[in-house]
């Protein structure tokens, strides 16, 4: 509504000082007291026969063929006096032509597109010219197509002028303004269906109001201009266009199962603008219109029954009021088709330029209030989301809490008996004697060493899990902690035929040095267990602000898939390629600890060839 006010506010003040220059489509409205209706004419045509004629005359009617020349007679009685300067108004001429008034020229004009068609047009009769009792008026004219002449008023030249610009603002500024507001509409449904291509309706609505408005647009734009055909070209590959997104924008909005109609309204499209570009090229556009244009509309009939059809279905009156609309519109291309080949008064009008944005702002609305309530829905369904989500999270905290709390509780109290076991089986294996017991006691022991580490990585774990962990951070030389690495695990990588390789460096970085000495222990160990071949290196580079701490291996490499996946507790890829059990909680623990310490942790990965692990840490 407020674009329509807008595009109202902008039609009439233009149309004051424009009036007598911009094309119409129909006769003035009765006129005001004071003007002289001609109503009479006689018609000589260019072979020279003559015959007395009505006002409006339109030669199509006549039985005359719509393109050629002729001249219009007509007797121009003035009584009495005259008070002031005079005018004509003509509301069809055509574009080319000559106005004499008692032989003098009045007005003579050439067409500014290539084929003549009837225009508005506004003459001044300049003083002393016009003389009391009968004068002779003559209008010869030239025309391309619709031929004829409309009634002619004469008068004082601001009563001449109202009546001119009363025509002007119902017949050219208001479809301009309704074909104005309608491309604005479509311009801001095109960007919304940008944003969601998934729309065929949308889109193909936003693409037929932004091609049949602009095309409304240029037909009363003066200055638009091209060579021949252009112009007929233009007009007629727009009238084929909308005809086809018009079919694209009901097959959407159907819920059948048109894939061969869609086909097929392809092909016939792209040959009705085949032929229409080989007409324009023989200068036979207007034959090909007459004979093309019904093809179009047999186009658009299955087009408008499925828009029917979707309004019964629907029963709603925004569906109801886009098919009435769309019979509309094809009611309005019936009646420009036969008005356009000159069988319909030079007097009417042409429908579409109104017909059509009323159809699309109609359209358009009913569009734009499905995104406003299903925007409004989203928001209500974001809103429970939102709440139940929020619900869901605080019901996982307390689980997550409940869980950690069991894990850091039962991995402390199985510590003890576990390390008690652990004790006796070590003082049984110092007093068994038999080959047998002993083999049994050193598997019982591997056995309970895995555990013990089990339960040390679950502590640690939940530990960080619930917070329980505070760093104390410090300048921690490096070389200790990969010391510290390497005696760890140089048996365990010798064991397995590896090579571990711990480069020396006099780096020294802030950190917790108890944090980070557990993070690179648990990536060398995991190094070491997944690599079958090869060797382990662990280093660190020196850079401008930081050390970068790195675990290579060449061991079968990580999918990409599966590279966020590692750090998740309890997620192993496989066995260790040694049989050393493992659990998938080193990763986890190195991924929450680096978090707490804001160490940021690289992986990289190439199945086949292994991987590299890098923590960046602050240089000291």
């Amino acid at each position: 509504m407020l674009l329509l006010i807008m595009g109202l506010m902008w039609a009439l003040p233009a149309a004051w000082a424009q009036a007598p220059l911009e094309p119409a489509a129909s006769s003035a409205a009765a006129p005001p007291p004071g003007l002289l209706e001609l109503l009479q004419a006689r018609f000589v045509a260019a072979d020279g026969t003559a015959q007395a004629v009505a006002l409006p005359d339109t030669w199509g009617l006549r039985g005359l063929p719509i393109a050629g020349r002729g001249t219009y007679l007509l007797d121009l009685p003035v009584s009495g006096p005259l008070n002031g300067a005079w005018a004509l108004y003509l509301p069809r001429v055509s574009s080319e032509h000559r106005i004499l008034l008692n032989g003098v020229v009045l007005q003579s004009e050439r067409a500014r597109l290539p084929r003549q068609h009837p225009e508005p047009r506004l003459v001044a009769l300049p003083l002393g010219l016009l003389q009391p009792g009968l004068n002779r008026l003559e209008v010869e004219v030239n025309y391309g197509i619709r031929g004829g002449l409309s009634r002619v008023w004469a008068g004082p030249v601001a009563d001449v002028r109202a009546l001119a610009f009363q025509a002007h603002v119902r017949e050219a500024r208001l479809p301009q303004a309704l074909n104005l507001v309608a491309l604005t509409l479509a311009l801001v449904m095109l960007l919304l269906w940008l944003q969601q291509r998934n729309d065929g309706v949308l889109g193909s609505f936003a693409l037929l109001a932004c091609v049949a408005c602009a095309r409304n647009l240029t037909y009363y734009d003066q200055g638009f201009s091209l060579p021949a055909p252009g112009p007929d070209l233009l007009f007629f590959g727009a009238q084929v266009v909308s005809a086809y997104l018009l079919t694209r924008l009901a097959l959407a909005a159907s819920d059948l199962q048109l894939g061969r109609w869609r086909t097929l309204a392809d092909a016939f499209t792209v040959v009705l603008l085949v032929l229409g570009t080989v007409a324009a090229g023989m200068e036979a556009i207007v034959t090909a219109r007459r004979w093309l244009y019904p093809l179009l509309a047999l186009m658009l009939l299955p087009a408008v029954g499925l828009l029917l059809r979707q309004a019964w279905r629907q029963r709603g009156w925004p569906v109801a009021a886009v098919a009435l609309g769309a019979v509309l519109v094809s009611a309005a291309g019936a009646h420009d088709y036969l008005y356009g080949l000159g069988h319909l008064s030079i007097e009417g009008r042409l429908l579409l330029p109104f017909a059509s944005p009323i159809f699309l702002g109609v359209f358009g609305l009913w569009r734009l209030r499905g995104l406003m309530l299903a925007l409004a829905r989203g928001d209500r369904l974001n809103r429970l989301l939102e709440s139940r989500i929020e619900r869901r999270t605080r019901a996982l905290h307390r689980a997550n809490g409940v869980k950690s709390a069991f894990l850091a509780t039962a991995s402390h109290d199985l510590r003890q008996p576990i390390l008690a076991v652990s004790l006796m089986v070590g003082l049984a294996r110092q007093r068994a004697t038999d080959a047998d017991q002993l083999s049994l006691l050193d598997r019982a022991q591997q056995g309970l060493d895995g555990l013990q580490r089990f339960m040390s990585e679950l502590l640690d774990l939940s530990r960080l899990n619930t917070g329980a962990v505070k760093t104390r951070v410090s300048d921690v030389p490096l070389q200790p902690v990969l010391d510290e690495v390497a005696l760890h695990l140089r048996t365990e990588a010798e064991a397995k035929g590896l090579v571990l390789r711990v480069r020396p460096t006099a780096a020294v970085v802030r950190t917790d040095p108890t944090l980070l000495a557990q993070v690179l222990r648990n990536l060398a160990v995991n190094a070491v267990r997944h690599t079958p071949r090869g060797g382990v290196l662990v280093r660190a580079r020196l850079r401008r602000t930081q050390v970068w701490l790195e675990v290579w291996d060449t061991g079968p490499g990580i999918p990409e898939a599966q590279r966020e996946a590692i750090f998740d507790e309890f997620v192993r890829l496989g066995p260790g390629t040694g049989g050393t059990p493992g659990w998938g909680l080193g990763l986890a623990i190195v991924r929450q600890s680096l978090a707490l310490l804001r160490h940021p942790l690289e992986l990289d990965s190439w199945p086949g060839k292994g991987s590299r692990f890098r923590v960046r840490l602050p240089r000291v």
